[in-house]
């Protein structure tokens, strides 16, 4: 008890000494945390000034030097072959105008016994998309159908790209007229799921790719897909992709589903 009563009449002398002390501190404190944060505002605007002047000079001297363009694209070229080697996916050809048939097998390995799963892929490069690049397209499309082996096949795709924009088409390609009109559906979330896994990925299809007529989603898209991103997931015939649309609803496709872009609407097409 009197050891209590004198460490309190210790501290009580002491007080007066020690209170300035503390409020220095707490100054101290208060002052860092006011410089800390005019710093990091001060940064945050000389990111932000960086970013705007380097992507305006980026694109003027892109669109008007063409010593730059070559340089740039170059850089990039490199740039996204490397980090594709070593994380092991495919890269689009970085051509503005090209056309794309894959073709989706399955496959018995010997060894293990299982069924795999693979895109036989064939590109071409054009000038510009014409009736007669249209007409090899279907050319080599029906070339390809009528030699593939019937029991491995599960699926083609046609891929056309024009400067930015993806036309995209799935089995019977029979009309490849396009105009490249913006269709508004859009996905709030799109899941891939692997039986096999308790984990969900995450798919981004380009804004690109969502024009009418625009056939997406198919399982040549999905293993195309997962081939051309850096996700460490295989394909799996049995998956099933989960997605929101804009207007909340909750869809789930398998791989006999795909979906066909309107300008204002969706719909679910079953190959079966």
């Amino acid at each position: 008890m009197f050891e209590y009563i004198k460490q309190f009449l210790i501290v009580t002398c002491l007080y007066p000494f020690i209170e300035p002390l503390f409020a220095h501190q707490e100054n101290l404190i208060k002052n860092s945390k006011e410089e800390l944060t005019g710093i990091y505002i001060k940064l945050f605007n000389f990111y932000n000034e960086i970013v705007y002047h380097w992507n305006t000079n980026y694109k003027y001297y892109y669109n008007n030097s063409e010593l730059f363009q070559e340089m740039a694209d170059t850089i990039i070229y490199f740039y996204t072959h490397t980090h594709a080697f070593i994380y092991n996916y495919h890269v689009e050809p970085c051509d503005l105008f090209w056309y794309n048939i894959s073709v989706l097998n399955n496959t018995m390995n010997i060894m293990n016994k299982n069924i795999e799963y693979t895109i036989d892929e064939k590109y071409e490069i054009y000038d510009n998309y014409n009736e007669t690049v249209q007409e090899t397209t279907m050319i080599e499309y029906n070339h390809i159908v009528n030699n593939m082996n019937k029991n491995d096949f599960i699926s083609i795709l046609i891929t056309i790209k024009q400067d930015d924009k993806y036309f995209i088409q799935v089995n019977n390609c029979t009309n490849l007229n396009f105009d490249f009109i913006p269709s508004k559906v859009r996905f709030l979330s799109i899941e891939y799921e692997d039986p096999l896994l308790k984990e969900k990925f995450v798919l981004t299809i380009d804004e690109n790719m969502l024009y009418e007529k625009n056939e997406i989603l198919s399982s040549a898209f999905i293993k195309r897909y997962l081939d051309y991103h850096p996700i460490n997931v295989g394909y799996n015939h049995n998956y099933k992709i989960h997605i929101m649309d804009n207007n909340i609803n909750m869809i789930t496709l398998t791989e006999n589903d795909y979906i066909l872009l309107h300008k204002d609407k969706y719909e679910i097409i079953n190959n079966n």
